[in-house]
């Protein structure tokens, strides 16, 4: 795992696995983060199966700003969510008794949103709101921040 900009590890990036046979998220599989050199391992993957192993960004370099953008294996675009396994999402066969490397991913820096949240009736800014983003052609969860002590969220 690396930044595509600089060619650094990227540490702190969730590997999750997709079971492209029955459609879910491989929960069973478990899930892997990052070292500080980008490598990971996600083990217990049941011989046999068809994955697709995707990129969570959201914790990618600590609190870079402007973050990294989610992906899965080859390049393919992933909003981040688990609502779905990703559309187009490149399957990565895993033979029995086999240890299947080179699913890496060179990541983009991605942007932000920001903003303030203050009360209605003119009491000033609120504190400790957690604010979510969805996609909006799938509702599919994406990120969430929560809210400064003056306000503001990122």
């Amino acid at each position: 795992m690396t930044d595509a900009t600089s060619g650094a590890g990227l540490a702190g990036v969730n590997v999750y696995t997709y079971d492209l046979d029955n459609g879910q998220i491989g929960t069973a599989y478990g899930q892997a983060t990052t070292s500080a050199t980008g490598t990971y391992t996600v083990g217990g993957i049941q011989p046999g199966a068809s994955v697709a192993v995707c990129f969570d960004a959201s914790k990618a370099g600590g609190s870079t700003s402007p973050g990294y953008q989610d992906q899965c294996y080859n390049n393919q675009s992933w909003d981040g969510s688990f609502q779905d396994v990703p559309t187009g999402a490149t399957p990565v066969a895993v033979a029995g008794g086999s240890n299947v490397t080179g699913k890496n991913a060179s990541l983009s820096s991605g942007g932000t949103i920001s903003g303030k949240v203050t009360a209605t009736n003119g009491a000033g800014a609120l504190a400790g709101v957690e604010v979510d983003v969805t996609n909006d052609a799938t509702g599919g969860f994406i990120r969430s921040a929560t809210t400064a002590a003056n306000g503001t969220y990122t």
